[in-house]
């Protein structure tokens, strides 16, 4: 029995303490109270530890000590970490307090009817809920195993029977589950300002330290600090600039949805087709992630109506038809385009794939564990009281996807021609329909890649990143160039910048820069593609290009850069003329092609393609054309069937889908076939050539 002590007026938790020779933290810890409690006359105080008898139910336990840390526990049991928690009903970020008790040894098994179980001796503050979470079973099945109502209370002491699930541990080096280092204070030093440095608030590094968030601090006194992700310290010199991109990071909603919580610890058994023995706890993780993304009703099938079923009788594929067909639902889905080939396995580091069945390790676990959905609502640039609603994931089943864990966004900014903005950009309306149409084939204003070999592509027409000079970095410099201030609101804030120089009033040598609050290296200023990957990384970092497709002078630059970098060379394309009865060298394609439509596909494979294999591609066709019909004049070729071009332009290219789609599209858009008048300056060129073959 527990030694008991009845407080009287006056007396105090230290007192009573001091009396029977314990620590504070140890009689609060006995009693269940915390530091702020009050205690008040006739309470009744445990003052002793409880003498058990030892038993083949009964489990070791220890006491917290300051300095204690998981890891540091669970390597002196010879337990993992993960086991650790597991026994004691703690998340992955526990904080331990100083006179806490841990479980530190496992439970006996016992083989009953067939069933292996455990005994687990009820502590003080158990519920059937908290226990049930502690060994990822039902409640229902804790109390059928056990013959309890569902008004039956708990005490501490109590053994219940619990069916024992073999846990999946992973190896202790390689968790990234928090720990603490030790940090040495140094001259200037003060709470606040120590717990920026390390990404944690003040209140969370007082209760690592039990301070009071006003307690001075000593030069080289020893503070534990807790590692969230295990980052570095960032420099005095940078905490200005961090906690800027953290204030307006804040106005950022971003939800995830992805599946590592629910399989950390992965499954025991596979689950699905054809299984003649399951466990529920796989089946409940398994119906959990597909309750999440709505491919099955949440009150299918249940673990507790599994149980109540089956009882101790092995769960098997019969049990589960409607789980089995959601998996396939979701194989359909997001694993069917992957295992179509080895290759794209490779991709993912799979080699394995069941229809109908997860099994830990394979291609549908992978999936449900990593596919990530997001959605994003992000502050309007503009317009204060409108919101930007962006939703996209992962895994994107594209033939250029180099990275699996990259984005695809379409966006939803689409370009909107005002009369003043269409005088200012020089476009004529055949012109103004082509950036349309091709912002249609490459996404809005606001479009995000992140899965190809770019690292990061953005807008209506996917200016790409992975080189200096390139044309994402081009792209940004004009805006900062330009727009100073709405580059800053939209890029700047969130860590987002770009370098340059102007020469002869020229853009130069223009490279993308990135406040990485996420360093684990302690770099935390980056340039180039060390930035376009931290940035593609980066989800609220991402959010900053969505931000900046919705404001409208930013909007003006990208349509800009699309002219200069893009409109223009493909309408300047040239190409040699080599026929028996014509050979010229040096002649605008534009002189053969004259129709929107047609000239609408030049630009629009130039953005996709780049001039010199759209100056191959058209004069490929153009050559078998006119061989066909025997053009023997330059008043010949110019008067081809700009259809039939296109349309040999496709078939000599059935291979790469990106070209057959857009050719096909521009065929079939309202843009004209029908061949333009030359301009006068085109005019003249065109007679000039004549006379020239003539």
């Amino acid at each position: 029995m527990s030694q008991i002590h009845v407080v009287v007026r006056g007396e105090t938790a230290s007192q009573i303490a001091k009396k029977y020779q314990l620590s504070v933290e140890r009689l609060l810890a006995l009693n269940g109270l915390s530091s702020q409690a009050t205690l008040f006359p006739g309470q009744q105080l445990i003052v002793s530890e409880p003498k058990k008898p030892k038993s083949a139910f009964s489990q070791q336990t220890y006491v917290v000590q300051r300095g204690d840390t998981l890891v540091g526990i669970a390597r002196k049991f010879n337990l993992s970490l993960l086991r650790l928690l597991e026994l004691n009903n703690l998340p992955d970020d526990a904080t331990l307090a100083v006179g806490q008790t841990l479980i530190v040894s496992e439970l006996p098994k016992v083989q009953e009817n067939g069933m292996e179980t455990v005994f687990y001796e009820v502590m003080r503050g158990d519920t059937l809920t908290s226990i049930s979470r502690k060994f990822n079973i039902p409640v229902e099945e804790i109390r059928q195993l056990n013959r309890l109502s569902e008004e039956a209370t708990l005490f501490q002491g109590q053994k219940l029977r619990i069916r024992s699930t073999p846990l999946q541990e992973i190896n202790l080096e390689n968790t990234e589950l928090p720990d603490l280092v030790v940090y040495t204070v140094k001259e200037g030093d003060f709470l606040a300002k120590i717990a920026e440095q390390f990404f944690i608030d003040t209140k969370t590094l007082c209760q690592y330290n039990r301070l009071e968030e006003r307690t001075p601090l000593e030069i080289g006194q020893k503070l534990w600090i807790p590692q969230n992700g295990n980052y570095p310290p960032i420099p005095s010199s940078e905490i200005t600039t961090a906690n800027i991109i953290r204030k307006f990071r804040k106005y950022l909603d971003v939800e995830i949805l992805d599946g590592k919580k629910i399989f950390r610890l992965g499954l025991n058994a596979p689950v699905g087709k054809g299984q003649e023995r399951m466990f529920l706890a796989d089946i409940e993780k398994v119906q959990k992630r597909l309750v999440d993304l709505e491919l099955l009703s949440p009150n299918v099938e249940t673990p507790a109506e599994l149980f109540s079923k089956l009882g101790n009788q092995p769960i098997t594929a019969s049990s589960i038809p409607q789980t089995i067909a959601a998996i396939e639902r979701f194989q359909q889905l997001y694993c069917r385009y992957w295992a179509e080939r080895p290759e794209r396995m490779a991709l993912l580091e799979c080699s394995h794939y069941t229809p109908g069945v997860v099994a830990t390790h394979d291609l549908t676990f992978k999936l449900m564990r990593e596919l990530t959905h997001y959605t994003l609502t992000l502050p309007h640039p503009v317009e204060e009281d409108k919101e930007i609603i962006a939703k996209f994931r992962n895994f994107v089943p594209s033939p250029f996807t180099v990275y699996p864990y990259g984005i695809s966004y379409v966006g939803s900014s689409k370009p909107v021609f005002s009369p003043e903005l269409q005088k200012k950009l020089q476009l004529d309306d055949n012109l103004m329909k082509t950036l349309l149409k091709i912002s249609s084939h490459e996404g809005n204003l606001d479009a995000l890649n992140t899965y190809d070999k770019a690292f990061l592509s953005f807008g209506f027409i996917q200016f790409a990143g992975s080189a200096v000079n390139g044309p994402l970095a081009q792209l940004l410099a004009r805006m900062k160039h330009e727009f100073p201030e709405a580059f800053d609101d939209c890029f700047g804030i969130y860590g987002i910048d770009v370098e340059y120089k102007i020469r002869s009033g020229q853009i130069q040598n223009p490279v993308i820069t990135f406040f990485n609050l996420y360093a684990k290296n302690g770099k935390y200023r980056l340039q180039g593609v060390e930035a376009e990957k931290a940035i593609r990384d980066d989800v609220e970092a991402l959010s900053a290009f969505i931000i900046a497709g919705h404001h409208p002078d930013l909007i003006a630059v990208q349509l800009q850069e699309a002219i200069r970098n893009y409109m223009i060379p493909a309408l300047n394309i040239r190409f040699d003329v080599n026929l028996p009865s014509l050979q010229l060298k040096n002649i605008l394609l534009t002189d053969v092609i004259r129709s929107p439509a047609a000239r609408a596909v030049i630009i629009d494979l130039t953005v996709n393609q780049w001039t010199h294999r759209v100056r191959q591609m058209f004069s490929d066709a153009i050559h078998q054309l006119a061989s066909e019909l025997n053009v023997k004049n330059y008043q010949e070729l110019c008067q081809l069937d700009e259809r039939r071009i296109i349309q040999t332009i496709i078939k000599n290219n059935a291979h790469d889908m990106r070209i057959v789609r857009r050719g096909n599209s521009m065929l079939n858009s309202d843009l004209s076939l029908e061949k333009q008048p030359f301009t006068p300056d085109e005019l003249a060129a065109y007679h000039a050539r004549i006379n020239f073959t003539s």
